[in-house]
């Protein structure tokens, strides 16, 4: 579904702004909003029927092996909030090293389910030059695509 394929390239474009955010709040907020990406990549078009309105909620309904990551996710929506807020909230610059690390792998982790599960055209995503590396999202130099 090239939804999915889109969600998770602005998650990749959402990783690339958290890792020049010279502010560590602003390198928190990025990478968040770049694992909200990852999970509507995730439950795009699977979702069912509900009044929850938490992607990390649909997530675990949806993808209960990712389960782990929702309730991670989830009990950091708080800073979240406080930071877009503008609420005085410090994030230090190893927590926010941490943050950014942890949406790395989580984001891996989807791309890899929708691979397995046969998410159509994510797959298709390797061909294109992207390539996973453990706790890194890298993207080569590779054949041109399109």
């Amino acid at each position: 579904m090239a939804i999915r394929v889109n969600l998770l390239d602005r998650a990749d474009a959402l990783l690339a702004e958290a890792a020049g955010a010279p502010d560590p709040a602003d390198r928190f907020r990025a990478a968040y909003l770049a694992a909200l990406r990852g999970a509507g990549a995730a439950i795009a078009g699977r979702a069912p029927r509900s009044r929850t309105r938490s992607a990390w909620a649909l997530l675990e309904r949806v993808e209960p092996d990712l389960a782990d990551w929702s309730d991670f996710f989830a009990a950091h929506s708080e800073t979240r909030a406080a930071i877009e807020a503008g609420i005085s909230r410090t994030v230090t610059v190893a927590e926010a090293n941490r943050f950014y690390s942890e949406v790395s792998r989580f984001l891996t982790a989807v791309e890899e389910r929708l691979a397995a599960v046969g998410g159509p055209g994510v797959g298709g995503r390797a061909a294109a030059g992207v390539v996973l590396r453990g706790r890194r999202r890298d993207v080569l130099v590779g054949p041109s695509v399109g």
